[in-house]
């Protein structure tokens, strides 16, 4: 029999025992012993019995207990307890991906020279099943690209702001409904965005990212009224991660981006993660789920739990990540400004666009008499990175120009969404264009 502690025992360590109880696996394969907890004797229902504790080391140092599942809610909690566990030599599962982005090489050098597994299959996409299929895959035909939508707290907040909604109401409902933790719905700055995308490139690539290579926006100034311009464009604003991989570079963002309305992940749910992924010979896949939330995220720490029989040792890559140039890539942006009703501050601003070699896809305008201002929406064609750094910056120092907003538009949206198919679907032969 194996025996286990847990570290926490919340929403998710609660699905956890759930999901043991219901497969009767706490029945003659697995014990639970015991589990780190605030306070011990406030009153709470588990599935199955447990004992509590507030002392770290009563889990992470019991010579009993072979495996430690982490599911404390942040990585400081998590860190000391989760060290002392691999250092002696206990099996550690986790699904903080914060402990993971933060710390993963240096928990999984720890884990192999201890000879034990550290798994966090749960930290990332737990209710879809792509991060095991990036696992497999890569080691036949590389991945170009991935982008999708992981933080549900986010995209929840830019849903129901499109739909007219009130986001924290929706915010409410969903964490009501297990569908969000009331932490990540409290972190409207990119930083759960920023944690996924960290573990994706460790799957991808093998090796983990600087966080400070990661380019990261939350959705904080985003206002209706830049939702519904984005509509009357043909966009939705959805909290994107994205990666992509050339020859010559390789680029990692997280932020709130500009999804075409006939491409698939425009039309996911408040409360769906979803990943698009492209790989060299299979072609685009979707995998679309409930990316976390307790049930599924317990069900991937189970799912850990079993392959432990079958667990070989990962070298992590020790190399740093580089990341790309700014004036390597090129995307379109999607623009809203607000001018001051001038005469001449629409043309100022066009100049500008037009010195700085921006060309123009389509512009709409929109007076609005009761605030004396005129709403201005650009589509460009893709333009590098910087180029666009240097016009919003010019931009903002017009003085007609009242408020500012941008979007990029990933280039990876110029493939054909019709030819992404789902998880399970037979590929369509060649692979993305080029």
């Amino acid at each position: 029999m194996t025996v286990i502690g847990m570290l926490g025992c919340g929403t998710v360590g609660t699905g956890f025992l759930e999901v043991l109880k219901r497969r009767r696996w706490h029945e003659g394969r697995f014990q639970v012993r015991r589990a780190l907890v605030t306070d011990p004797q406030r009153e709470r229902w588990l599935p199955i019995p447990v004992e509590l504790t507030d002392r770290p080391e009563a889990v992470v140092s019991d010579p009993d207990i072979q495996v430690v599942v982490d599911v404390l809610p942040d990585s400081a909690a998590a860190y000391g307890p989760v060290v002392q566990a691999l250092e002696n030599r206990k099996a550690v599962l986790t699904a903080n991906r914060a402990l993971v982005a933060e710390h993963g090489l240096e928990l999984e050098q720890l884990a192999l020279r201890q000879n034990v597994p550290f798994l966090y299959r749960a930290a990332l996409l737990a209710g879809v099943p792509a991060a095991v299929a990036l696992r497999e895959y890569t080691l036949v035909s590389p991945v170009r690209a991935v982008c999708g939508v992981l933080h549900r707290a986010g995209h929840v907040v830019l849903t129901a702001m499109t739909q007219g909604q009130s986001p924290e109401d929706a915010l409410q409902e969903m964490a009501e409904a297990g569908y969000v933790s009331a932490r990540s719905a409290a972190e409207p700055d990119g930083r759960e965005d920023l944690w996924s995308l960290v573990l994706l490139v460790r799957t991808i690539t093998g090796a983990f990212p600087r966080l400070d290579h990661i380019r990261r926006r939350g959705l904080q100034g985003i206002e209706p009224a830049d939702l519904a311009a984005a509509q009357r464009m043909g966009f939705v604003i959805k909290p994107l991660i994205f990666w992509e991989e050339t020859p010559q570079w390789h680029r990692a963002i997280a932020e709130p981006m500009a999804v075409p309305g006939t491409h698939p992940l425009a039309h996911l749910a408040g409360y769906e993660s979803g990943l698009l992924v492209w790989y060299e010979d299979i072609g685009p896949q979707l995998y679309v789920g409930l990316g976390g939330g307790a049930l599924p995220t317990a069900a991937a720490l189970v799912a850990d739990l079993l392959s432990l029989t079958a667990w070989t040792p990962r070298t992590p890559v020790i190399e740093p990540w580089q990341s790309y140039r700014a004036d390597h890539a090129m995307d379109a942006y999607l623009l809203r400004f607000v001018l001051a009703r001038q005469s001449e501050s629409l043309r100022t601003c066009v100049e500008g666009l037009e010195r700085a070699n921006v060309l123009i896809h389509r512009l709409e305008t929109t007076l609005h008499e009761s605030t004396r201002t005129l709403e201005v929406v650009v589509l460009t064609e893709p333009v590098p990175d910087q180029t666009m750094v240097d016009v919003l910056n010019g931009l903002r120092r017009q003085s007609a120009v009242q408020a500012i907003q941008a979007f990029r538009v990933p280039a990876v949206f110029r493939w054909d969404p019709t030819r992404v198919f789902r998880t399970g679907s037979t590929p369509p032969g060649a692979g993305p264009r080029r």
